[in-house]
C-alpha cells in the first residue's frame, strides 16, 4: 500500500509541477513574526503533526540589571524570567509542539532557564546534544553531555554548578587553599606553593575525617568550588557518577522530549563511526536510569552529494544512501533511531538534468526511506533569510507549500528554522 500511495503522490505532484500549479521560487522577501506561522497554522488541515522551532532564543537576550555589581564593578546581570516564559508562550501560541534547542549556543544556565520555563508554559523541548564532528561548531564529546549538559537537564542546574554540595570532597582537601590546611600540616606556605598534587595529597595523609570535615565546612561558596574546579577530568566525572547514582529517584525523565543527538553528521566512515562510538556510551548511561527519551538525527539533503548549484553527481542517489546506511543500516555503526529527518529548504540547490528538482526529489526519498526504516518522517522549513542571502524569507504562499507537501508526504513533526538567536 505504501508503494502504490507513493507513486500516487509522485504523479500528482509530477503533474503539479508540468501544469505550473507551483510557483516560482524568487527572493521575494518577507519579515517573520509569530503572524506568519499563525497563518501558515489555520491554513493547515486538520493532522497528527507536531509543529516546532528551531531556536529558542538564549536567555542573555532576556537579561535585565540586577542593581548589584561585582567585586571589579560591572554590573551583575540577571535573566528577566517572566519576559522568557512570555516569549515561549508566544511560540505556543502560535500553535507550536516544541522547540529545538542545542549546546552551540547553550550555557547550562540556560539549558536549565529553557526546560524549566518550557515546563511552565507547556513547551516540549527536543535537545540537539551535537555528538559528531560532522558539524564544526559547538561539538560535544559524550563527557560533556553526560556530565554537564544533561545532569543540567534531567536533574537540575545546581547539580551541576555546586556539584560539590552533592558528594563528599574530603578525599580532595589537600586542593583547598593552604589558608584552611595551615594548622594541620607541617608545611610552610612558601614550602606548599611549591608541592606537586601528589605531595600534597601525601601531606594531608595524617588529617582524619572529622578534621577535613572541619576543613572543608570552614570554607565559603568560592572557595568550595575553587576545589571543586581542582579537580582532574577523571576526579570530577567520578564525582558526577556518584551524583547520578545517588540522586537518581529525582532524575526527571521527561525533562526532555526528544534528544536530537546530531546535526547534519559528517559523509565519511569515520564520522558515522564518531558518532556511533559517542552515542553508545551516552546510551548505556541512559538506560542505566531509566531514561527513555526518544532519539533521533537530522540529515543533510542530497545536495550534499551534488554540486552547490544543484548538479548531480555521478551516482548521487546511491552516495547518498551509503551517507544514510552508515548510521542508520551498516551493523557496525548503526543507531537505531525513534525518527527520520533531514533539512533542506526551498531555496537550495535547482537541477535542470533532473525531472523533479532535488527539492521535489529529497521529500519522496525520504518518504521512502522512513518507510524502509518504519520510523516517523520529520523536517525543517526555513522561515528566515540566512546564509549571506542564499536562503531568502519564504512568502506566507511558500511557506504553505513547503509545509502542506510535507503534510502530504506524511511528516509527522515539522520544524521552523527561525534563525540564531538575537
Amino acid at each position: 500500500m505504501k508503494k502504490v500511495l507513493s507513486m500516487a503522490l509522485s504523479i500528482c505532484l509530477i503533474l503539479s509541477l508540468t501544469l505550473g500549479c507551483f510557483p516560482v521560487y524568487g527572493s521575494a522577501e518577507t519579515s517573520y513574526s509569530a503572524d506568519v506561522l499563525e497563518y501558515v497554522e489555520a491554513n493547515t488541515e486538520e493532522q497528527d503533526v507536531e509543529f516546532g522551532a528551531y531556536w529558542t532564543p538564549e536567555g542573555n537576550s532576556y537579561s535585565v540589571d540586577s542593581g548589584e555589581v561585582d567585586e571589579d564593578g560591572n554590573p551583575i546581570m540577571v535573566v528577566d524570567e517572566d519576559a522568557y516564559a512570555a516569549l515561549l508562550q508566544k511560540y505556543l501560541d502560535a500553535g507550536l509542539d516544541f522547540a529545538v534547542t542545542g549546546n552551540e549556543v547553550y550555557s547550562p544556565t540556560h539549558l536549565d532557564l529553557t526546560v524549566r520555563t518550557a515546563a511552565k508554559v507547556g513547551l516540549d523541548i527536543w535537545y540537539n546534544m551535537c555528538l559528531s564532528s560532522g558539524v564544526p561548531t559547538g561539538v560535544a564529546t559524550y563527557s560533556d553531555m553526560w556530565y554537564k549538559y544533561l545532569v543540567t537537564a534531567y536533574l537540575g542546574l545546581d547539580y551541576y554548578e555546586k556539584a560539590y554540595n552533592y558528594v563528599s570532597m574530603l578525599d580532595y582537601i589537600h586542593y583547598a587553599d593552604y589558608s584552611a590546611l595551615s594548622s594541620y600540616v607541617s608545611q610552610s606556605a612558601e614550602d606548599w606553593a611549591g608541592l606537586s598534587t601528589s605531595e600534597k595529597v601525601a601531606a594531608c595523609e595524617g588529617i582524619n575525617e572529622t578534621d577535613r570535615e572541619t576543613i572543608w565546612n570552614s570554607l565559603d561558596e568560592d572557595a568550595k568550588l575553587a576545589v571543586w574546579n581542582s579537580l582532574s577530568s577523571s576526579e570530577s566525572r567520578a564525582q558526577f557518577d556518584i551524583i547520578w547514582e545517588t540522586y537518581k529517584d529525582q532524575i526527571n525523565v521527561n525533562a526532555l522530549a526528544k534528544l536530537y543527538i546530531c546535526d547534519e553528521p559528517g559523509t565519511l566512515t569515520s564520522n558515522a563511526s564518531e558518532l556511533y562510538e559517542n552515542f553508545s556510551q551516552l546510551e548505556a548511561k541512559l538506560d542505566a536510569y531509566g531514561i527513555t527519551t526518544p532519539v533521533g538525527i537530522n540529515f543533510f539533503p542530497m545536495t550534499v552529494m551534488t554540486g552547490k548549484d544543484g548538479t548531480p553527481q555521478y551516482n548521487f542517489l546511491n552516495k547518498y544512501t551509503n551517507y544514510l546506511d552508515a548510521y542508520l543500516k551498516t551493523e557496525s555503526t548503526k543507531i537505531d533511531v525513534d525518527w527520520f529527518m533531514y533539512d533542506y529548504y526551498m531555496s537550495q540547490g535547482t537541477a535542470a538534468s533532473l525531472l523533479i528538482p532535488p527539492y521535489i526529489l529529497n521529500q519522496f526519498y525520504a518518504m521512502n526511506y522512513s518507510q524502509e526504516l518504519d520510523v516517523p518522517m520529520y523536517t525543517f522549513v526555513n522561515v528566515v533569510k540566512q546564509n549571506g542571502g542564499a536562503l531568502y524569507n519564504p512568502t506566507q504562499n511558500q511557506l504553505l507549500e513547503a509545509v502542506h507537501l510535507r503534510l502530504l508526504l506524511g511528516n509527522e513533526a515539522i520544524c521552523y528554522f527561525l534563525g540564531w538567536p538575537a
